[in-house]
């Protein structure tokens, strides 16, 4: 395994034996995977996908919950966030699993009100500070820090290194070069316009954004 299905593993494990009380007269336990295995993340979603096999391989050969097999029904939903939702729906409602590990954030994210209500533990490689207060999202779990813990963090440390230096601290800054991310940075540019065109504060003049960065 690789140092990130190494991270992984644990929490996945952590849950399942939770879990595996409450399944005691079932004669498996069964999980889903919403994974992107096609879609424009899938150069690493194809390693998350294979973290989770793992993880229920291992804890199969080594005995499994409370003696039962674990079962991953999986599906690959390309990084669309209807095919998710589709796939989410069939999960819990015909497959009956304990516990989804899913993928994107858009796609975790919509998912959130269903997994709230459903009460269905659901783990994912989307770490959107969106998901990690208990009282909204109880049932999203996260297996690292928050984008938004990892950016403060990165901070505080140029912060720290850069006291008593005397130049100013200078960082990389990242472009939008791929189809997926230029769609992005204009969805947040229209979004950026939007609320710029209804501040009062800001009348005395029309919102305006930059131009997108050519593609590479």
């Amino acid at each position: 395994m690789d140092n990130e299905t190494k991270r992984f593993v644990p929490a996945v494990l952590l849950l399942l034996c939770t879990l595996g009380f409450a399944a005691q007269a079932a004669d498996e336990i069964k999980v889903g995977g919403i994974f992107d295995l096609t879609g424009v993340t899938s150069d690493v979603g194809k390693s998350y996908a294979s973290g989770v096999r793992d993880g229920v391989a291992w804890t199969n050969g080594s005995g499994g919950i409370n003696g039962k097999q674990i079962k991953l029904i999986e599906v690959d939903y390309g990084y669309k966030i209807p095919e998710a939702v589709a796939a989410y729906k069939r999960m819990v409602g015909d497959d009956k699993v304990v516990l989804i590990n899913g993928w994107g954030t858009g796609d975790t994210e919509g998912l959130k009100e269903f997994v709230n209500k459903d009460k269905v533990p659901y783990i994912s490689a989307s770490f959107s500070g969106h998901l990690t207060n208990p009282a909204k999202t109880p049932y999203n779990f996260f297996v690292a820090p928050s984008y938004s813990d990892q950016l403060r963090a990165w901070l505080s440390w140029v912060k720290a290194d850069a006291k008593g230096k005397p130049s100013t601290p200078r960082s990389p800054s990242c472009t939008a070069t791929t189809p997926m991310a230029r769609a992005r940075w204009r969805q947040d540019a229209s979004s950026a316009r939007r609320t710029a065109s209804t501040s009062s504060t800001r009348r005395s003049s029309p919102a305006r954004s930059p131009t997108p960065p050519a593609s590479s």
